[in-house]
């Protein structure tokens, strides 16, 4: 029955309020005497009672004005955050293990003051909120996959303290964060890593040649050092045809591949090139513009 009544008050307080974008009216902002609020209001009370008991009209008139000081505490606290506004701009998404960092603007057509912005107990304080203002969070989130956000809660004290207004905020759009980066070091990926050249053999490795054409996986096996020879790529159609990814073709465990194929996937958007990603229980996905690529991490992310 507890947890009844908790997921009621839970749906009651949240209504409304799971979207990209909140407004601030009075169906969404909640007030209530602050702590300072509550003894103000006891001492008023107190006063009152010292007035009735004692016949004192001064007491009673000091009561009454202090009634009517709270009254317009209450009302000027409410109509500073009425009508401010805020937008989910973007969350860039990172390669695991970055986190990534959430921008939202501040919008308002009157200014609002001491507004704080909570989000996993750690607090943004805006002293004055204008046209322009922005709000970045780095999330406590590195792993890869999609996450949901938890709930942002804005709230305000101002002018004087003795009223708290807050209202919640939950973000419909979910957070990617990609996969990590691994290292390029496969057959089926290596005709993507340079512009103009594509893998063509083996050779033995001589004083003075680069070191990160070595192939390391060769020495593990045989001890002996040898690098990749690139030759340049032929304009027919056989080269230009897209390189395909292949999920099953890389050796390691699933998080391995998965980092195989993003760096590779990285690789090919920096050179521009047009790949394919062949991924278990998933169509293949062509990626040519920026928009592909990005959803092809979301894939891995999610994979």
């Amino acid at each position: 029955m507890a947890n009844g009544f908790r997921e009621r008050v839970s749906e009651f307080l949240f209504r409304n309020k799971c979207s990209d974008e909140l407004n601030l009216t009075h169906r969404n902002i909640f007030i209530l005497p602050s702590k300072l609020g509550g003894m103000f209001l006891f001492f008023i009370l107190l006063v009152f009672v010292l007035g009735v008991n004692y016949q004192n009209n001064l007491l009673l008139l000091a009561s009454y004005f202090f009634s009517c000081f709270f009254v317009y505490a209450l009302i000027t606290t409410f109509n500073n955050v009425y009508g401010l506004k805020l937008k989910l701009d973007y969350a860039s998404p990172p390669f695991a293990p970055n986190h990534p960092t959430l921008k939202c603007s501040l919008l308002s057509k009157e200014t609002c003051l001491g507004v704080e912005i909570i989000y996993n107990k750690k607090t943004t304080l805006f002293n004055e909120v204008t046209q322009n203002s922005i709000l970045e969070i780095v999330l406590p989130i590195n792993s890869r996959g999609k996450h949901c956000l938890d709930k942002l809660k804005i709230q305000s004290y101002y002018p004087f303290g003795l009223v708290k207004v807050w209202s919640y905020w939950v973000i419909e759009s979910p957070i990617y964060v990609y996969p990590s980066l691994g290292a390029i070091k496969y057959s089926k990926i290596s005709p993507i890593i340079s512009d103009d050249h594509e893998f063509d053999c083996l050779t033995h490795f001589k004083p003075g040649m680069s070191q990160t054409r070595i192939y390391w996986r060769h020495y593990a096996k045989s001890k002996k050092l040898v690098v990749k020879e690139f030759s340049p790529i032929v304009e027919n159609a056989e080269t230009n045809s897209p390189k395909v990814l292949d999920f099953f073709t890389i050796e390691g465990d699933k998080e391995t591949k998965i980092s195989h194929l993003t760096a590779a996937l990285l690789s090919a958007y920096e050179t521009k090139h047009t790949v394919k990603l062949k991924l278990p229980s998933q169509p293949m996905v062509t990626c040519v513009t920026s928009e592909q690529y990005h959803e092809a991490w979301r894939m891995l992310s999610e994979l």
